[in-house]
C-alpha cells in the first residue's frame, strides 16, 4: 500500500511516476519490516524513472536520522533532492524528523522544498504531525479489528459448533476499521486478514486508529 501511495504522491508532483525516493528498511531479522521493505520497493522498482535508495535506517530513531543524513548529503552532492522518504515504523519516522529539521528540509504540505513522508503503524505523534501536514500519509494497523473481529468470528461460528469458512467474506457488528474481512485457507486452516488503511490529513483523525485512543 505504501509503493501505490508512493507512486501516487510522485505522480501528483510530477505528472508522473519519477524522483528520488528513500527506503529506510528495518531490520532483516523482523518479518514485519522484511515485509513492508520488500512490497515497498517491488512497486518503486516498476518505475525506471524512480531513483530508489535503500538503507537500513529502522526502528531505531537515531539509526533513521543518522541513515538519511548520510544519503541526504550523497543526493546533495549529485545535485539532486529527495523527494519521498518511506519508513516502516513511526520510531523510525521521529529519526527521520529530526534530520530532515537539521537539514531545513522540514516542510508542510505545498511549501516549497517539502519532502514527502510515509509511515507505519499509526503512533499519535505521527498522527497529529499527518493532520498538520508535515507527513503526507501514515499506514495503519487496525490494532482494535485484530481483537474484535477475530471474537466476532468465534462466536459467529466455532462457537455455534460451525468451521471457520476458508472462503468468503465476513462483516463485523463491532466498528473497526476494517468494515469487512476475507476468509482464506493458510497453513494452520482459516485465515482472516486485517488490511492497513491508508490515512491522510482528512482522515488520520479517526477515532478507531489506536494512537487517537488518548483525545
Amino acid at each position: 500500500m505504501a509503493g501505490e501511495k508512493a507512486v501516487a504522491l510522485l505522480t501528483a508532483k510530477y505528472g508522473e511516476p519519477k524522483g528520488v525516493v528513500v527506503n529506510l528498511y528495518g531490520e532483516v531479522v523482523s518479518q514485519v519490516f522484511k515485509e513492508r521493505s520488500q512490497g515497498f520497493e517491488s512497486v518503486i522498482k516498476k518505475y525506471p524513472n524512480i531513483e530508489l535508495k535503500s538503507v537500513l535506517g529502522a526502528p531505531q530513531a537515531d539509526k533513521a536520522t543518522s541513515a538519511l543524513n548520510n544519503i541526504i548529503a550523497d543526493v546533495k552532492a549529485s545535485g539532486k533532492s529527495i523527494d519521498l522518504i518511506n519508513t516502516p515504523t513511526d520510531t523510525a519516522t521521529l529519526g527521520v524528523i529530526e534530520s530532515l529539521k537539521s537539514n531545513s528540509l522540514w516542510h508542510k504540505i505545498g511549501e516549497a522544498g517539502h519532502v514527502m513522508v510515509i509511515s507505519h503503524d499509526g503512533l499519535g505523534d505521527i498522527l497529529r504531525l499527518v493532520q498538520e501536514k508535515y507527513i503526507d500519509a501514515e499506514v495503519v494497523i487496525d490494532v482494535y479489528g485484530v481483537g474484535g473481529i477475530a471474537t466476532e468470528v468465534l462466536a459467529a461460528y466455532p462457537m455455534k459448533g460451525q468451521p471457520v469458512p476458508t472462503t468468503g467474506v465476513f462483516t463485523p457488528k463491532g466498528q473497526y476499521l476494517n468494515k469487512e474481512v476475507t476468509f482464506t485457507s493458510g497453513e494452520n486452516g482459516a485465515t482472516v486478514m486485517l488490511a492497513p488503511i491508508v490515512v491522510d490529513a482528512a482522515t488520520a483523525n479517526n477515532p478507531l486508529i489506536w494512537g487517537n485512543a488518548s483525545k
